[in-house]
């Protein structure tokens, strides 16, 4: 019972020296050797501490390179998901259902993967009520059957909460997920432990992990930032002597040349000074140092006095930070204009760069779409308790980052036309930003019916004026009668005469 504890000392006297490794310590004690087998399966994670210090720039070393790590986590995600995919089911009301929640909850669907990029890994709980919890990955640990090592069973949270006006009282909460059941922890300062286990009615653990470019036989992801933390130290080191020189530039230093070294070895009997050190090792070492106030009157003989400012490193300094710039941008496989930098030939540039950005854009978008999958099928899973309906996976079509508007618009108006798209995804595909398109189309129906129901009556009303603003044709011939009522007057006159 006391091995944890250790561990967990052990793990905090150490905390310090893992910044400067891109992995925590705990990856360093799960991925070490075992004592006849080396793992082939890691369980290994990401010191996130570490990460969550660096993306605030608290790491030494990173004090000024590390706000390269914020648009690193937040544009990536930008292109990737700022566009949820479209959902497509047969069912229409589960269609409905599905992107009504996905808009409702897009932001924090955003930050998780923001939170990947940043740690690593990101994990959120989608509750019984359809909403989301956004837990810290530090929290979250792997449960494991007993038997099988390489096997998940489940998931751990377990975070502590500390009472807000008495900091020694805490209380530490643990929920375990498993496919039937969720156990419910609560142990106080005081010792008071309460437990309760409620059933998972939807047969899945509704917790996703969102990881970040796992290995092969890794669970856990990495950092996107997590290759470039040496590259970073050296920007940082480079960009501070920079800085530094500057600094120095403005302050000349005095210089005085002496025409002979008799005349030298005079000034530093006049204005040097001696000390003398005990090493270490018992020897002592003896040094000189001049130290004049240039605001005293100074009196040389067989000298001149100069102020003296270092050469210029400015030019130097930015091609290598610019070189550096694009080994980052090299790594993360973005171009220039993602970060906002101003490029050649800005707009030619853009559009040359812009189909290669897409494809990677594309691939990240397929990456994503495993833990998407699963939130769809927990969400659905919520859903058939209320409302039980046949459980099916959606395909995601995701909406191209650039397109030929012209070209998109007639390509939807030739398959409309010829019946191949229905109205709904007719709207969908139209190359303009429709938040809602069934309420779009609702709408539009509505002002269809009102302006058909406007022209009948517009056309009634026509009608009827001209017919009362029409001419009276007089009488008409044997005395109004029609040619039918004429000849059948005349048969009877003939009639009567026969």
């Amino acid at each position: 019972m006391r091995l944890p504890k250790i561990w967990d000392r052990f793990y905090e006297i150490f905390a310090d020296v893992s910044r400067d490794l891109g992995r925590s310590f705990s990856l360093i004690i799960r991925r070490s050797s075992t004592i006849w087998r080396t793992p082939t399966y890691s369980w290994g994670r990401s010191d996130y501490d570490f990460w969550t210090r660096a993306y605030y720039c608290k790491v030494a070393g990173l004090e000024v390179s590390g706000l390269f790590i914020r648009p690193i986590v937040h544009k990536i995600p930008a292109w990737v998901l700022g566009s949820l995919p479209v959902f497509l089911l047969k069912s229409e009301r589960t269609q409905k259902r599905l992107d009504e929640w996905f808009a409702l909850h897009h932001e924090d669907i955003m930050r998780a993967y923001e939170g990947s990029l940043k740690h690593g890994d990101a994990f959120f709980v989608i509750n019984a009520d359809r909403s989301v919890t956004l837990v810290p990955p530090n929290c979250v640990d792997p449960i494991v059957a007993p038997d099988d090592y390489g096997k998940r069973i489940g998931w751990r949270i377990r975070q502590v909460f500390a009472h807000p006006e008495d900091g020694s009282l805490k209380m530490t909460v643990t929920d375990e997920y498993y496919v039937d059941r969720r156990v419910h922890r609560e142990e106080f300062s005081n010792g008071t432990i309460r437990t309760k286990t409620y059933p998972n009615l939807i047969g899945i653990i509704p917790v996703v992990h969102v990881a970040n470019h796992p290995g092969e036989g890794e669970q856990f992801g990495h950092p996107e930032a997590e290759a470039l933390l040496d590259l970073l130290h050296r920007y940082g080191q480079i960009l501070e002597a920079s800085v530094e020189g500057n600094i120095l530039q403005g302050r000349p230093t005095p210089v005085i040349a002496f025409n002979t070294v008799q005349d030298l070895n005079a000034f530093w009997r006049r204005y040097g000074s001696k000390a003398s050190a005990k090493l270490p090792d018992g020897t002592t070492r003896e040094s000189e140092s001049i130290s004049i106030d240039m605001s005293d009157v100074l009196t040389l003989s067989g000298a001149t006095m100069d102020y003296k400012s270092p050469g210029s490193f400015a030019d130097d300094a930015v091609k290598i930070l610019g070189l550096l710039f694009y080994l980052i941008i090299e790594h993360l496989e973005v171009p220039e204009f993602v970060f906002g930098n101003a490029i050649e030939g800005s707009k030619a540039s853009a559009e040359t760069q812009m189909p290669v950005f897409e494809v990677f854009i594309t691939a990240r978008q397929k990456s994503c779409t495993p833990w998407i999958l699963d939130v769809c099928r927990i969400v659905q899973a919520y859903e058939e308790i209320i409302s039980p309906e046949r459980r099916e996976d959606p395909v995601l079509q995701w909406n191209k980052l650039t397109q030929n508007g012209r070209m998109v618009l007639d390509a939807v108006n030739w398959a409309f036309g010829e019946g191949l798209l229905d109205e709904k995804t007719a709207l969908t595909l139209l190359p303009i930003d429709i938040e809602n398109p069934e309420e779009v189309l609702k709408k539009a129906k509505r002002d269809a019916e009102v302006r058909q129901a406007n022209e009948e009556a517009k056309m009634e009303r026509t009608l009827k004026m001209q017919n009362e603003n029409a001419p009276d044709p007089g009488p008409t011939p044997n005395g109004g009668k029609k040619l039918g009522e004429m000849d059948q007057s005349l048969q009877e006159e003939l009639e009567l005469l026969v």
